[in-house]
């Protein structure tokens, strides 16, 4: 009669402790699929609207205008757009360095196709590298000393007309 008795209580502990396993199991899985989709959510980037640029042809007529996002320390400039999904057509990348040199730049971890342009100390385009392949590491240089460069959405700057000898203001 003991060991029935004894093989009884094992089984009624077993059955109290298995819904505590089983629940636990279960917070284990749903914390980890939280975890990987909060973890996608911060590897997004989004767009961050800083101000505005206007490209503004040789006759003083406006082309176009696009929100940027302003790369002005050496951080943003190294990172520039890379890793970002998309970018909308009327969205660009101002990057801003400290004097005028003979710039270059690459596609190294940028996942969409962009026009580079190079812009002077005047604020005059020097240079403008079309289509750009992504994640190329083909260097693209600025032909003439350049402070400014302007990235946007491969086939911009075609379509809206932009040339070298236009200019820029933001």
């Amino acid at each position: 009669m003991i060991k029935k008795y004894s093989a009884n209580v094992k089984q009624k502990k077993w059955m109290q402790i298995l819904p505590l396993w089983v629940l636990f199991i279960g917070m284990v899985i749903i914390a980890v699929s939280n975890f990987k989709d909060k973890e996608d959510l911060e590897n997004k980037i989004y767009f961050n609207k800083q101000s505005e640029v206007y490209f503004i042809s040789s006759d003083y007529r406006v082309l176009s205008k696009i929100d940027v996002e302003l790369a002005n320390t050496d951080y943003d400039r190294q990172r520039g757009l890379m890793n970002r999904e998309k970018l909308e057509e009327n969205q660009g990348m101002l990057f801003v360095f400290p004097y005028q040199d003979t710039l270059s730049f690459w596609m190294k971890e940028t996942k969409i196709s962009l026009d580079i342009i190079f812009i002077n100390s005047e604020r005059e385009i020097v240079t403008i590298h079309k289509n750009a392949v992504p994640f190329s590491l083909e260097q693209y240089r600025s032909s003439k000393p350049a402070q400014y460069v302007v990235e946007v959405n491969a086939g911009y700057s075609e379509k809206k007309g932009i040339g070298v000898g236009d200019r820029i203001s933001w």
